[in-house]
């Protein structure tokens, strides 16, 4: 059921509800969803949205697309100011503060983590762009991370981060992002990434971006009823190229690569209720790194029929008994465990 409702220009309430029913084994499971948004919108200096989420335990419209979650129900709030013009000579051209938070607990009555955010655009007159802002999560109960297992309650945490957007003018364009943030359990994190952008001509690009995270704490399932925290470092690597040689006739490439060493440093288990209690042993140190490449061509035999050759490969390294790999090995262990290979011909042709 869908019901819109605007009673004047800048109000809009928009609300459904969604009934699903599964059966699995001769068994029927029927579950109920509902959602609804009031927008105010007036295209002036503020802008505001509400939204309303209640989803039963057992609901599931995965069918239909992605759904995170079931047994929630949630409040959000997004307000935002602009300022859509200064001063002719000011060093800005518009600007933004955004304010955005959410409340959420599930069927049980259980509070999940809450969050505030503050965020702050800035459009400089040369035309790049500007972002930073901070954020804080309230503590709640994880009802998820075990599978089942137990809940864990976590502590509140935060963080802030920052963003610069260089204007696309050139052939060159660079993006630098930064983040910092406090952990559940009271450790630290950060990260940083670096994306430069190369346009030579109309018909190629490229787009390269390098990312690096630590973490002092980073939280994961380990089994069962248990938890552990781990000395983390990520590393990750992307490639992007599309390449328009001739009309009708297209190149893309997509390259992607993860590799993360993990150190043990405490395990918890979580049978005896929410609260962590430590096991007075670290959990077991790993090392994972996995890597995509997709390689496609496109011809376009009329409008709306194409011809595709697709070549990809892919591959990944775990190892549960060593640890303290940097980012040279990882790289080269995964490309060495490849599994998978393949190369697609399709064609799609318009009748």
């Amino acid at each position: 059921v869908y019901l819109a409702c605007y009673p004047r220009p800048p109000v809009a309430v928009q609300a459904r509800a969604i009934r699903s029913d599964l059966r699995e084994d001769g068994n029927d499971t029927a579950a109920y969803g509902a959602a609804a948004a009031l927008r105010y919108q007036p295209g002036g200096t503020l802008s505001q949205e509400m939204q309303v989420l209640w989803l039963e335990e057992d609901f599931n419209v995965n069918d239909l697309g992605y759904q995170e979650r079931a047994n929630l129900r949630q409040i959000t709030s997004e307000t935002t100011f602009y300022r859509r013009s200064y001063p002719e000579g000011h060093w800005l051209s518009a600007s933004e503060w955004e304010f955005e938070g959410g409340a959420f607990w599930n069927q049980q009555g259980q509070w999940l983590p809450g969050w505030l955010e503050t965020r702050r655009g800035l459009n400089l007159r040369n035309g790049d762009s500007l972002g930073f802002g901070a954020w804080r999560e309230f503590a709640g109960t994880d009802d998820r991370i075990t599978r089942g297992n137990g809940d864990l309650r976590l502590e509140a945490g935060g963080g802030a981060w920052i963003n610069w957007t260089q204007a696309e003018s050139g052939a060159w364009r660079l993006e630098v992002a930064a983040a910092l943030r406090r952990e559940s359990f009271g450790n630290s994190a950060w990260g940083v990434s670096f994306s430069p952008k190369w346009v030579p001509t109309d018909t190629l690009n490229l787009k390269l971006r390098l990312g690096v995270e630590r973490s002092q704490g980073w939280l994961i399932w380990t089994g069962g009823s248990e938890v552990g925290t781990f000395r983390r470092r990520e590393f990750s690597t992307s490639l992007e190229g599309n390449w328009f040689p001739a009309p009708r006739h297209e190149l893309r490439l997509k390259f992607q690569w993860l590799g993360l060493d993990a150190v043990g440093r405490m395990a918890y288990t979580v049978a005896g209720g929410p609260e962590p209690l430590a096991l007075g042993k670290p959990p077991e140190d790993f090392s994972f790194a996995q890597f995509g490449l997709q390689l496609r061509y496109r011809f376009e035999l009329a409008p709306l029929s194409d011809l595709y050759l697709v070549y990809g490969r892919g591959g990944e390294f775990f190892d549960e008994e060593s640890g303290r790999r940097g980012a040279g090995q990882l790289w080269s262990r995964a490309l060495d465990g490849t599994t998978a290979d393949p190369f697609f011909v399709k064609l799609r042709y318009r009748f």
